[in-house]
């Protein structure tokens, strides 16, 4: 109780609760008194007093003032306390203080979407890539998929017959099938085009106004046409419930090297398409094992630079021996069996024998990947037709339109690709294929 009397009696913990009570009733506004009329340096008597010693060391002494003429103020600066009415400091403990910052609003103008939301503009359907971007998610859109084929290939292999036929054929089956002609280099179609790239940009005024050849001509179309992609999504929304055919160019660098075509296609997949490229290669390469190893890494080149479902074709086959005889089965074509029968072959020619361990290595290389294979087609034939739509509604997933005919064997043979007609590759040999009359052992006896 003497803490109560005299000002330093009692202990420390005594000391310390007679001011807080001091305080408090100072700020209740119970008390008038000032709790703090003490001289300088007197609250540093019971802790080390860092300061206190400092000032000593100085010849400062308890009731002089500061300043070197020691005429500054002798005592610490009286203070009232903190005033009921003030809420600001650790000392309050009532109601909070609304904050002097601006109140952050939910924006309505949100990006990410859900399953429940309405889709926008901003939302961004599925890419190529097997992750979403970090700034969208996968939004379940109530627009039906459309399915599109991109016909590539190098110049000449077919690709303009197969969208052809291949439309006429699928009209049959009862798709609704819309040709849309991406070669601005291409006159006079065979079919009925939708959507034409000439509408947009012709190779001629490309080489005419910039004074470039046809390949560079040819590159320049295809930038002009992902740089005005706003006009193509204008040409496709009126067929968005048709099967659509896109004729590609016959320009090799585009599906190898160049990267416009790529880009295109990827936002076309961004607009809820599903694309699978059927890649065209001209069947008489068979005949000429050069070629054919030339053909399997181009069509390797392309399937990992184009980054889509991925369908190889060998077109044109009732011309397959028009420049010379197999000199293996079909299958082994198709299906891409050991190469290195084919090293065996070049090395006959004194030209190749120079090159030998180039073939070599570019053998390994397709080998090692184990991706390349072939579904041998003629447009004029109905089954080989059939194995072709089979295998690319396998890579796309497509199961049967509206009007075509839906029973097990229509949706197995599409959806897992179980075959339950003769249309293997043994089939299409013996349509198209010469048979000399050996036997099988008169075969082997040759090689």
């Amino acid at each position: 109780m003497g803490v109560y009397y005299d000002r330093d009696g009692g202990d420390m913990d005594a000391r310390d609760y007679v001011q807080m009570r001091q305080e408090r009733r100072l700020r209740e506004g119970l008390e008038e008194v000032s709790v703090q009329q003490r001289p300088i340096g007197s609250f540093e008597r019971f802790t080390k007093g860092l300061g206190r010693r400092l000032m000593e060391r100085q010849g400062w002494r308890d009731g002089d003032g500061l300043g070197q003429s020691r005429a500054g103020m002798p005592d610490a600066l009286e203070t009232e306390g903190q005033h009921p009415k003030c809420r600001r400091g650790f000392g309050y403990h009532g109601e909070k203080l609304s904050s002097f910052l601006p109140v952050k609003r939910r924006r309505p103008d949100f990006l990410i979407s859900t399953a429940y939301d309405r889709p926008r503009e901003e939302d961004r359907g599925d890419t190529l890539l097997r992750r979403q971007p970090p700034a969208s998610m996968k939004l379940k859109c109530a627009r039906a998929t459309c399915d599109l084929r991109v016909v590539i290939g190098p110049p000449g292999s077919g690709k303009t017959t197969y969208c052809r036929g291949m439309r006429e054929f699928l009209a049959l089956l009862g798709r609704k099938v819309v040709v849309v002609n991406l070669d601005p280099a291409c006159e006079g179609l065979p079919y009925p085009c939708a959507v034409d790239v000439s509408e947009l940009v012709t190779l001629g005024d490309v080489m005419d106004g910039l004074k470039l050849g046809p390949n560079g001509g040819l590159l320049y179309c295809m930038d002009y046409l992902e740089a005005n992609l706003d006009w193509l999504q204008a040409q496709l929304q009126p067929h968005a419930d048709s099967y659509f055919l896109f004729d590609c160019p016959g320009q090799v660098e585009l599906y190898t090297h160049q990267g416009s075509l790529r880009n295109v296609f990827a936002r076309l997949a961004q607009w809820n398409f599903r694309l699978t490229a059927v890649h065209m290669v001209d069947s008489h390469y068979c005949a000429d094992p050069a070629k054919f190893i030339s053909v399997l890494c181009t069509s390797l080149s392309t399937m990992l630079h184009v980054e889509l479902p991925h369908v190889n074709v060998l077109s044109k086959m009732d011309l397959i021996e028009q420049y010379g005889k197999l000199a293996f089965n079909l299958d082994f074509y198709t299906e891409v069996l050991d190469l290195t029968y084919l090293l065996d072959h070049l090395t006959a020619d004194p030209f190749f024998r120079r090159f030998h361990r180039l073939n070599e290595k570019l053998v390994e290389v397709i080998q090692d990947y184990g991706l390349v294979s072939f579904v041998p087609l003629s447009v004029q034939d109905r089954e080989s037709m059939l194995q072709v739509i089979r295998a690319v509604d396998k890579a796309n997933g497509y199961c049967f339109g509206d009007l075509e005919e839906r029973n097990m064997q229509a949706m197995m043979s599409t959806a897992v690709g179980a075959d339950f007609h003769f249309n293997t590759a043994l089939g299409v040999q013996e349509r198209f294929v010469e048979s000399d009359g050996r036997s099988v052992e008169e075969e082997a006896g040759d090689l």
